[in-house]
């Protein structure tokens, strides 16, 4: 059994070949028999029309007028020159039945091969008239005997014919799989070439397609990965602040003579922070495993920013104003109370106590697009685009040590905007300040019992 594509395209097509080759000679045949039939069957009509001279045919001539039409009568018996004969082909005579005329071969007792025309005429008379087929047999044993000389050429020409076809198809493939060997596991940036618009050309398409949508989703993984790291090497280190806080005062508060409350305080502020630590991440990881679940209901947006800035500690007396758009949302209330709550803090971080920050919101569409705007000191452009990354802080000035965060609040913030079904947009410039920009669900006020929407107190 012959495993490799090349032999059997090669041998496929060769067979095909050969199989239209002889299909070709049989047809040359077959077209030959109708014609020639065809040619002495008219002639056999143009004889039937000539009368028989009832004369002795001249020395030399009997054989031509043997063939000639003879007129049967119902016993089979033809008068030719005073002699009774009997017609040429029998079998014709007696089934010619309701048949008006017939053609058919016949050999003789004499070995000669005959196409004789039976017709009937009337008053029980039947006609025959007979065409010696020696010749068109002799045309026919050379044109076999050519066919079959030419066989083996056409032969070799098929299997000729069958290595050129196979050879080009599978030369194109070659170039693919040469192509495909030089991809590199550690570079996927190459690809195939360009064959054209055919089912080669349309494969290597595929196979680009395949490597583009590959290498892309390496670079995410590349990127998922390298983030991971940092997420793992940040968390390490920002639990290791308030474990070394702990085991320090633990340390202290076990020695003779200290003082223990204190010790205690600085311990329990220390698991405070690492357990809202601990809360933010396992916040982040429901987020990103699609299983952080809001109950989803109608909120006032002027209640919910006031709450949110009332809840933000402002030891610098930051002037927050909130303006009232009498607009409602549709969320959960105590995320969206946090998202808010993580950006007025921010804002009050970053804004001098003699500046001020101002919230409001406005109709966009089916969407409510709230604005925090602070004065502070602003961010470079380099940095926004990494502001929802966890531990992403953008300078010294917002490290913990330093009285910043621990770089998670933004990245919540992104979470919970995501899964409210909204967008959050941050744009900033150094020495003017920073915007930050949410599109929240719109939701119409419920009615109250009076059937008339609810007024804002």
């Amino acid at each position: 059994m012959i495993r490799s594509v090349r032999g059997r395209l090669i041998l496929g097509n060769t067979a095909i070949l050969a199989a239209i080759l002889l299909l070709f000679g049989l047809a040359i045949q077959e077209g030959f028999h109708a014609f020639t039939a065809r040619t002495i069957d008219n002639e056999l009509v143009r004889r039937s029309r000539r009368h028989i001279p009832q004369i002795s045919p001249p020395p030399g001539a009997e054989r031509e007028f043997a063939n000639g039409p003879l007129v049967f009568n119902e016993r089979g018996q033809a008068d030719f020159f005073g002699q009774l004969v009997g017609p040429w082909d029998p079998v014709a005579f007696s089934n010619l039945g309701d048949k008006r005329r017939t053609f058919t071969e016949v050999t003789t007792q004499d070995n000669r091969h005959l196409r004789v025309m039976t017709q009937f005429m009337s008053e029980g008379r039947t006609l025959q008239v007979a065409y010696p087929m020696a010749d068109i047999d002799t045309a026919a044993g050379q044109l076999n005997m050519l066919l079959l000389a030419l066989a083996p050429v056409a032969l070799l020409l098929s299997v000729f014919g069958g290595f050129v076809l196979t050879n080009n198809m599978l030369g194109r493939m070659g170039q693919i799989t040469k192509a495909a060997t030089q991809i590199d596991e550690d570079d996927l940036t190459e690809r195939l070439p360009d064959l054209g618009d055919d089912e080669f050309g349309e494969l290597t398409k595929a196979f680009n397609g395949l490597l583009d949508r590959l290498e892309a989703a390496f670079n995410r993984q590349g990127a998922v990965v390298q983030q991971l790291r940092r997420f793992t090497a940040d968390a390490s280190h920002e639990l290791k602040t308030p474990l070394t806080v702990i085991k320090g005062n633990a340390t202290l508060g076990m020695q003779p003579g200290q003082d223990t409350q204190t010790a205690l305080s600085e311990i329990n502020r220390a698991a405070d922070g690492m357990s809202n630590l601990v809360q933010d991440l396992l916040l982040l990881a429901r987020s990103d495993s699609g299983q952080l679940d809001l109950e989803r209901k109608t909120l006032n947006l002027d209640d919910l920013l006031r709450d949110a800035a009332r809840s933000v500690p402002n030891p610098k007396d930051v002037a927050v104003d909130v303006r009232a758009s009498g607009l409602h949302v549709l969320g959960d209330q105590a995320a969206l109370l946090r998202l808010f709550s993580n950006l007025i803090h921010n804002a009050v971080r970053h804004t001098a106590p003699e500046n001020a920050i101002l919230i409001h919101s406005l109709k966009d569409s089916a969407f409510v697009k709230v604005e925090v705007i602070d004065s502070g000191e602003g961010i470079s452009k380099e940095h926004l685009a990494h502001l929802g990354e966890r531990f992403y802080r953008v300078e010294k000035s917002r490290a913990r040590q330093e009285g910043g965060g621990t770089g998670l609040g933004l990245a919540i913030c992104f979470s919970i905007v995501e899964a409210s079904n909204g967008w959050m947009e941050i744009t900033s410039d150094l020495g003017v300040g920073t915007k930050v920009t949410v599109w929240l669900p719109r939701a119409e006020p419920a009615l109250g019992a009076s059937g008339q929407k609810a007024l804002n107190p």
